[in-house]
């Protein structure tokens, strides 16, 4: 069903992608964005509400992800619903949306992810980012993966982070990386390099591993990444700098709301910065206001604190409304 809008590490010999690149960009029109799971961890604060339609800073989880693929140059996103599906059609009938929207539904959402992502097959032409719904960034990240630096020719992509902060890596996806190559992936993956971020970019060889697990198993999407490694298939681009996090449960609501206050407070100074509203001049032209000087300097500091408390764990302040 169509819907559309009115409108250095400790990683082995893997290149880095910077994040603001001036590289050449690979050409990537689509996305999917996996909406369609039930999030039942956070739902003792959320009550009926579908996890994608959490809000985080005043926008839904997918919202933001489809400001992430509006970032990157995309054309078109592929949103897979499964729980609540006419829930978040109608929100996405509500509001203006980043870029075109195109919903799929998965009728058997109560099984793994990959089986979501085996949903959206029949509408890929291409090379295609994969997002998770939940995962939440502080600045656009999809670009990095989209360097045609970042990683081998031919490969598929996924981005990682060898340094994460305030990620319980216990539950986290992780992966092991050997010049540049991942070659171990899962939760269960304890001598791990890095942590998986839920962002990938992909190809429609993707579908084929995925169908070949599912001749033994309802495939994950984590199954289909394993069968992409057995092929060498599958490289790691390095998330370096950005904070981010997976919102599955209360705490982690508390955190991606820290998270994105001290990314907005960031880009406010940083646009000071940039229109030079940090030299403040008098009306007869000579500099002054040391006050708002001063201001400036402390609500630098203020990020700073956000930043201290967000990698200390220092959530109370931040508790998730009813």
């Amino acid at each position: 069903m169509e819907f559309a809008t009115v409108n250095p590490n400790r990683c082995r010999g893997l290149i880095v992608a910077p994040r603001t690149s001036t590289m050449p960009q690979l050409s990537v029109r689509q996305t999917v964005i996996l909406a369609a799971g039930f999030g039942s961890r956070l739902s003792a604060t959320r009550g009926d509400l579908p996890k994608p339609l959490v809000r985080v800073a005043g926008k839904t989880l997918l919202d933001h992800a489809l400001g992430q693929a509006a970032a990157a140059g995309c054309d078109e996103a592929i949103v897979v619903t499964g729980n609540a599906a006419e829930m978040i059609r109608d929100h996405l009938a509500s509001v203006r949306t980043a870029l075109p929207v195109k919903l799929v539904h998965n009728e058997r959402y109560q099984e793994p992810n990959g089986v979501s992502l085996m949903t959206a097959e029949p509408l890929i032409d291409g090379p295609f980012f994969l997002q998770m719904a939940d995962h939440l960034f502080a600045e656009p990240v999809l670009p990095i993966l989209a360097d045609r630096l970042s990683a081998p020719a031919g490969y598929q992509r996924l981005l990682v982070d060898f340094k994460p902060v305030g990620i319980d890596e216990d539950d986290a996806t992780k992966v092991k990386v050997q010049h540049g190559r991942i070659t171990a992936i899962g939760k269960d993956v304890w001598e791990y390099d890095a942590v998986d971020t839920g962002y990938f970019l992909l190809d429609p060889r993707v579908f084929g591993a995925l169908k070949e697990v599912a001749q033994a198993e309802p495939p994950s999407v984590t199954l289909g990444m394993r069968k992409l490694i057995a092929a060498d298939q599958l490289a790691a681009v390095s998330l370096t700098g950005v904070r981010w996090t997976d919102v599955d449960t209360p705490e982690d609501y508390s955190k991606a709301e820290v998270l994105l206050a001290s990314a907005g407070r960031r880009q406010k100074i940083a646009a000071s910065l940039r229109t030079g509203d940090g030299r403040r001049k008098t009306e007869d032209g000579r500099e002054g206001n040391t006050k708002d000087c001063h201001s400036e300097r402390s609500e630098e500091s203020q990020c700073r604190s956000i930043d201290e408390m967000s990698a200390s764990g220092f959530l109370g302040r931040f508790a998730p409304s009813e």
